[in-house]
């Protein structure tokens, strides 16, 4: 039995029942009440909330306990039965109704509490809040499990997990991994260093279930925090100290560090191929036939990229094409209906060169002969440039993904450790590739020098055309009745699969801290995939109590229907190549709030054609949706239209299809043509065939 809890007899329970089990609001099918505690009684600082709620007749669908004011968590549903109900209603469904709220009240330093249950009828039905209950609290504040005493209210807390201490680390990209919170405000940012220089600041809002099994506090299923650091930086040091300083919005702060080992990276030879490469250059091949490899065909904006240059370009109409992915998707059905030949394979292991050259050779043998030349898309599947280059295909290698290369090996591959004569062959596929392409210009730059001056900068599209007559056909009311959104007030919207590098967490963490100033404002995020990490997302949305004002929805093929109903778009990711999001946003006038990353920065000016703030930054993010919500709205009218009038002019995708189309037509006549002088002549035919359709 939880401490301090006393179960009252089936007499006193069936008494209390008929006296209390009446509706909570007026009019209302709501029965039940709180059994325990009672109101003027004592509790131990572990302690519950327990009673019964019925709406109809049926067991509600969820109930939230707040301690003074502050979600803590929610009830248990139906885990205690209630038979005592059934039979004194005489209907078996009440015995479903019971529920109950373990407390932590251990950080509680005043003697009472307020404890309040907000009752929640069904998953689109309004809460009821309920009457308040005081409690006094018994004992004086205790430790928290892991040894640690609880903290003053102006105490950072917390411990870096990753590295471990006295751990041995590679020279080289290492995870660093931890948690922090702070109770008297949220943590703003995490500083990292290593022996006093510099690695730059950590990814905040990541889920930690641990902590918040133990924590009640609101933000603890977000208050984790990582990044991939790397300490190539350090030179030839065999020791550092890794620290992590959290700093809260309030200013007050902690160090967290650890003493690790440092060994020099591994290094083997590339171990000889069992593919042996092509001498037959690419033109006396045959005709053009595209061969085209990519990671998976998901709705990311990678992949979508893809299917828009395949479509545009006439892949599998114009002339043949076969498509392999390491991954399946949805977006396979569009492919074929297109007329490619798609072949779906699982990824190729990166941690054993062995079995790694044995599963290129079984793709080898699928692939036609009469593959002339070949697309790659995302850095992921460079065995597709691998395979491609030692068959003497010329190959142009689309990278979307913001990563240097030191560092991308343990984004892509978390966990995994990577045999370096895997890594050799990329590095050695991305030095052979005829053309690498890249969206943003700053994405570009860290790949300059390893793709030997064969790189070239091609602005991502999106068709225009089709969301102009998209939002001619749609007014935003049709829009916001088709989701069930509400026709008033104003809709922040977040686009993207949920997940840690878009900061879905760090936006939401910062729309709390807005959300009482701007009662009438609603956020949904869409992209969930049910990962921890989206479950922490749902779990911090209910514990601080915005239940009714934000919606976590599904990856979904139809998302310019939620552009169309919302006010703005926000995009918090850490790293971002180009998001078609923004671009789409832009394109149906919608102001865009984002991190001044990457292609993000290059394509919004601040004040001008977006709004900016700086990534893993919650104090910066909540500045930057207050100024969004108190902005004039003709002021925030005008930042829209010049974004939409930018997107149409610079960012359809007619252009980069046809840039992606010059380069594989190019470089299957010419295999050592340089992608520059190849898209400026393709270009300016283009320019010329303008002109003249003009005159």
């Amino acid at each position: 039995m939880t401490p301090g809890l006393e179960r009252p007899s089936t007499t006193r329970q069936r008494r209390r029942n008929r006296e209390l089990a009446t509706p909570n609001v007026d009019g209302s099918p709501l029965e039940g009440f709180i059994e325990f505690p009672v109101d003027g009684g004592e509790v131990e600082r572990l302690t519950e909330v327990a009673g019964w709620h019925a709406w109809d007749v049926r067991p509600v669908a969820a109930v939230a306990i707040e301690v003074d004011g502050q979600v803590v968590g929610g009830a248990r549903m139906g885990g205690r039965p209630r038979i005592d109900i059934a039979e004194e209603r005489g209907d078996d469904r009440y015995a479903a109704t019971g529920w109950a709220a373990a407390i932590d009240l251990r950080a509680i330093h005043s003697p009472t509490v307020e404890l309040r249950a907000t009752v929640y009828p069904g998953v689109d039905h309004p809460g009821v809040r309920l009457d308040p209950i005081t409690v006094a609290v018994l004992g004086e504040p205790t430790f928290f499990e892991d040894g640690a005493p609880i903290p003053a209210p102006d105490e950072v807390r917390g411990r870096l997990d990753v590295p471990a201490h006295g751990a041995s680390v590679e020279l080289g990209a290492v995870l660093v991994r931890g948690w922090s919170r702070c109770t008297s405000s949220p943590i703003g940012h995490v500083a990292l260093t290593a022996n006093g220089v510099a690695l730059g600041r950590a990814r905040l809002g990541i889920d930690r279930a641990d902590v918040a099994a133990a924590d009640p506090a609101f933000d603890a299923p977000l208050c984790g925090f990582e990044q991939v650091v790397d300490l190539s930086v350090l030179g030839t040091a065999t020791a550092a100290t890794i620290v992590a300083t959290p700093v809260a919005l309030d200013g007050t702060t902690a160090e967290f560090a650890v003493d690790v080992t440092v060994t020099p990276a591994r290094t083997q030879p590339v171990r000889p191929s069992t593919l042996e490469p092509s001498p037959t250059p690419s033109a006396a091949r045959g005709a053009f036939d595209l061969l085209v490899v990519t990671h998976d065909l998901g709705f990311g904006g990678a992949q979508l990229w893809l299917h828009e240059a395949l479509a545009r370009i006439g892949a599998g109409r114009d002339f043949p094409c076969s498509l392999v992915a390491f991954g399946a998707g949805p977006l396979a059905g569009e492919l074929e209906r297109l007329g490619i030949e798609v072949h779906v394979s699982s990824p190729l292991p990166v941690d054993d060169a062995v079995a790694y050259e044995g599963r290129l050779a079984e793709l080898d043998a699928w692939l036609r002969p009469a593959h002339s030349v070949a697309l790659v898309n995302t850095f992921r599947a460079f065995p597709g440039a691998d395979l491609a280059e030692r068959r003497g295909l010329p190959v142009v290698w689309a990278v979307h993904e913001s990563w240097p290369e030191s560092l991308i090996w343990a984004f892509d591959h978390p966990g995994v450790a990577i045999d370096p004569r895997v890594r050799a062959t990329a590095s050695s596929a991305l030095a052979r590739a005829g053309a690498v392409i890249f969206e943003s210009a700053a994405t570009r730059s860290l790949y300059e020098n390893r793709a030997h001056g064969r790189t070239a900068f091609v602005p991502y599209g999106i068709d225009t055309a089709a969301l102009d007559r998209f939002a001619a056909s749609t007014s935003r009311t049709d829009a916001r009745r088709t989701l069930g959104l509400p026709e008033e007030g104003r809709i922040l919207l977040a686009v993207g699969t949920i997940e840690p590098r878009k900061g879905q967490t760090l936006v939401a963490e910062a729309f709390a801290d807005v959300a009482a100033r701007h009662p009438g404002v609603t956020m949904a995020f869409v992209g969930d995939l049910d990962t921890a990490y989206s479950a922490a997302l749902r779990t911090f949305v209910g514990r601080a109590g915005l239940t009714d004002r934000v919606r976590v929805e599904s990856v979904t093929p139809d998302v310019a229907t939620w552009y169309r109903a919302a006010d703005a778009l926000v995009c918090g990711s850490d790293v971002e190549s180009l998001p078609r999001s923004v671009l789409d946003a832009m394109c149906l006038g919608l102001p865009v709030v984002a991190t001044a990353v990457f292609g993000l920065g290059e394509l919004l000016t601040d004040g001008e054609t977006g709004l900016l703030f700086d990534a893993n930054d919650l104090g910066s993010a909540i500045e930057a949706l207050e100024r969004a919500l108190t902005m004039p709205p003709d002021a925030l009218a005008a930042i829209a239209a010049r974004g939409s009038a930018l997107v149409h002019e610079h960012h359809d995708a007619a252009g980069y299809a046809a840039d992606v189309l010059a380069l594989l037509r190019g470089l299957h006549t010419a295999p050592s043509a340089s992608p520059a002088d190849l898209l400026a002549g393709a270009r300016t035919r283009v320019g010329a065939a303008a002109q003249s359709a003009r005159s």
